[in-house]
């Protein structure tokens, strides 16, 4: 399927555009024959150069043996380059939760049925392509959503093919709770104990926030235990012990 002919990308189409900005890579993960982003990504040597590599041979070139030094900065490299990729990820999940951009896709449960993905539901998912998961009790991977896709004019108007993420004209002394969320979502993943007291939740994120992020943009105590409480009657949270 020409990515033209749609005004839809699927998950990993969206993903691969918010990293790479380059349609060529996109169309590579346009179905029936799509290939697996996520071992795409396990590879920096097959990605475009960087625009801030001077020397497109570090990456794409191959280095005598025994030239350590210049191994080093290749390695260097590979890990700058995948840091930007999970720093865009990260972006694209933050969107979704913040609701600056919305994604349907089909209920597990009910695979006829395409429904909007709100933003609660992306702050208990655990970002993925070419679907996004929960863990359960046993540790299992359990994937809510299946055929999930986004508008594909919307996804270049909140990313251009230049430049970064579009800004989103904050009120002044809007609080960040897309950062929030995620670093809840982080609490999640490192196996934190979410059972813990609202102060105490509300510290760590406050603590994973600082120096990331401007004091502005962290809400005070009060406001992010109102928050945690929130999202423990919505479910997305467990109760306190």
């Amino acid at each position: 399927m020409l990515i033209s002919n749609s005004p839809y990308w699927n998950l990993s189409q969206t993903t691969a555009w918010v990293i790479f900005r380059d349609l060529k890579i996109v169309s590579d993960f346009s179905p029936p024959k799509e290939i697996n982003l996520q071992n795409f990504l396990m590879y920096p040597s097959t990605w475009p150069v960087p625009k801030w590599c001077e020397d497109p041979n570090l990456v794409k070139g191959p280095i005598e043996q025994g030239d350590t030094d210049r191994q080093k900065h290749r390695q260097d490299a590979y890990s700058k380059m995948q840091q930007e990729a999970r720093f865009r990820i990260n972006q694209l999940h933050a969107a979704l939760i913040d609701g600056r951009i919305q994604a349907e896709g089909l209920v597990r449960e009910n695979t006829g049925l395409m429904q909007s993905i709100s933003t609660i539901d992306w702050t208990t998912l655990i970002f993925n392509t070419p679907a996004p998961y929960r863990r359960n009790e046993q540790n299992f991977k359990i994937y809510p959503w299946t055929d999930i896709h986004l508008n594909k004019n919307e996804v270049i108007e909140l990313w251009p093919s230049t430049g970064g993420l579009k800004p989103e004209g904050k009120s002044k002394g809007r609080k960040n709770w897309a950062a929030i969320d995620l670093a809840i979502g982080s609490l999640r993943k490192n196996k934190i104990d979410l059972t813990a007291s609202d102060r105490i939740i509300a510290m760590r994120v406050q603590r994973s926030m600082n120096g990331r992020y401007s004091s502005k943009e962290i809400p005070g105590d009060k406001s992010l235990r109102n928050h945690i409480s929130k999202l423990r009657k919505s479910g997305n949270l467990p109760p306190r012990k």
